[in-house]
């Protein structure tokens, strides 16, 4: 990216969905903004995950932390992160959503997706966290040339 001589303390940017250009057709993320799995464990009971979030199109973020000043002739990296725990509340994008009672034919294993009526509550409560800036930082790496 270019960017303005200037000082910043957030940065703006939209959500965007995996596409047949960028990604082999076999991609979990082929049409998908985020694709997370993993296993969530409560009181010694463990459920495996897979959650697929499709982001509102061109749903714009706005705010995310981004602190740097930038100079005529910089030359630097900028660093993308999403945060699993939002650093200054401590919340994760999963709090609020209990794996094990989604888990309704008792497999282990649960999925969260769009158009999934017996869990949209669960899907709107990761795809809110994961749409809001408080997940997301943005950093600036000054390369020596």
């Amino acid at each position: 990216s270019t960017l303005i001589t200037g000082t910043y303390s957030a940065v703006d940017f939209t959500f965007g969905h995996g596409s047949v250009d960028t990604l082999d057709l076999d991609d979990p993320l082929l049409e998908h903004t985020a694709v997370f799995s993993g296993v969530a464990t409560k009181n010694g009971h463990s459920t495996s995950f897979k959650i697929i979030i499709d982001a509102p199109e061109e749903r714009e973020l706005v705010g995310a932390p981004f602190n740097a000043k930038i100079r005529v002739g910089m030359v630097s990296e900028l660093g993308f992160r999403f945060n699993m725990l939002d650093q200054a509340e401590g919340h994760t994008i999963f709090d609020g959503v209990d794996f094990a009672a989604l888990d309704l034919d008792h497999d282990q294993s649960v999925m969260i997706q769009p158009q999934n009526k017996e869990i949209e509550d669960a899907y709107n409560t990761v795809r809110r966290a994961f749409l809001s800036h408080d997940h997301y930082s943005v950093e600036l790496k000054e390369i020596t040339p």
